[in-house]
């Protein structure tokens, strides 16, 4: 039996992407988009994905259709244990996705969500990794062996490539296509211009998924207020990020401006664009930062920056280097890493972005 090759796909394909999340995954995913686009200009591209992700990407230029999956309202019903009604809501997704008559599925996130979510499209091929996470590869029709038997061992992005690469796809140029933001550059021009920014200004995220993936607040506020000498400090982020930027502005000296949750992620993605540098931690933000072409200094405690760091080659990483690094812990008692992360060391590595031409 020959492999499965992109190749032999006919030129006007029905084909379902499936990433159903997060944010930053969904970014890093964007490349290996683009190269079936690219492959198979003329097919029928399709993309399941979760309500936050479609927000930044809808409108997308190489996607014909988005599909968004029904997560939170399924998870309120099972909570409720109203079973009928999460039954009902992914068979009506099932339904939508049948309708297309999809031929491919191909699975860029390798669990059973997204495995079950290639099986409801209807899909009679349906690809992804041969991995023995949450059991997908059961869901698949044809597997593909994996660079290595875990995502932790590659850069995010080359994973999600290594895919399409591995189906027989010509090794591509890495691009991040975003849509077109428009709308959002006319909202983000009227509220700097309203609040007297101009550029440069610099984006500090102070906030990430999990706890032990910030810096302290007394370094950030400290670092805000060196930053002030060259330009207005925006404190970006979520109202999940709430608690730890109110610390990093209360401890300030300067003004940061705080704009939690003042942003949505398209008017974010604008911001980001113009601004002289991103400064956070391992989060969405970061990775859109990169797509839009933003400097990136980033620090890492942890997560592997070789696997979940910016895909940018002048990216500034800042890390501890201590034994117990990468942990891959969402706790964490003593946060070493990220705590005996010195101001002047993370100013040292910035200092000189400031001073260049």
């Amino acid at each position: 039996m020959k492999p499965i090759s992109i190749k032999n796909f006919s030129p006007k394909s029905r084909i379902l992407i499936v990433r159903l999340s997060a944010i930053g995954d969904v970014i890093r995913t964007l490349p290996a988009v683009h190269l079936i686009r690219r492959e198979l200009p003329e097919a029928y591209l399709g993309w399941a994905v979760e309500s936050l992700s479609y927000n930044l990407i809808k409108g997308h230029p190489e996607i014909d259709k988005f599909f968004v999956f029904p997560k939170k309202q399924i998870q309120q019903a099972i909570k409720k244990a109203d079973f009928k009604e999460a039954k009902r809501l992914i068979n009506d997704f099932g339904a939508e996705l049948k309708s297309e008559k999809f031929e491919i599925a191909l699975d860029l996130q390798n669990l059973f969500k997204s495995g079950m979510v290639t099986l409801l499209s209807g899909a009679k091929t349906r690809i992804g990794y041969k991995l023995g996470r949450e059991g997908s590869k059961f869901l698949l029709t044809d597997v593909i062996k994996p660079p290595f038997n875990t995502y932790q061992k590659m850069c995010f992005v080359d994973w999600q490539m290594e895919l399409v690469k591995r189906l027989g796809a010509t090794n591509g140029d890495v691009r991040f296509v975003l849509p077109d933001y428009t709308v959002e550059e006319s909202s983000i021009d009227q509220y700097l211009k309203s609040n007297n920014i101009t550029t440069p200004y610099f984006c500090l995220a102070p906030g990430t998924s999990w706890p032990n993936k910030s810096w302290t607040p007394e370094g950030m506020a400290d670092l805000a207020d060196r930053l002030s000498d060259y330009g207005k400090v925006l404190v970006i982020g979520s109202e999940l990020d709430r608690k730890i930027a109110k610390q990093v502005l209360q401890l300030a000296k300067t003004n940061p401006i705080d704009t939690i949750a003042r942003f949505n992620l398209r008017e974010l993605a604008v911001l980001l664009r113009k601004a002289r540098l991103y400064i956070g931690g391992d989060t969405g933000p970061m990775h859109l930062a990169v797509a839009v072409g933003t400097q990136v200094v980033a620090w890492f405690g942890p997560t592997n920056p070789l696997v979940h760091g910016p895909y940018q080659k002048e990216a500034v990483i800042l890390k501890s280097d201590l034994s117990c690094q990468p942990c891959n812990k969402r706790k964490c008692e003593t946060i070493g890493c990220l705590r005996d992360l010195g101001l002047e060391t993370v100013w040292g590595s910035i200092e000189p972005l400031l001073n260049r031409n």
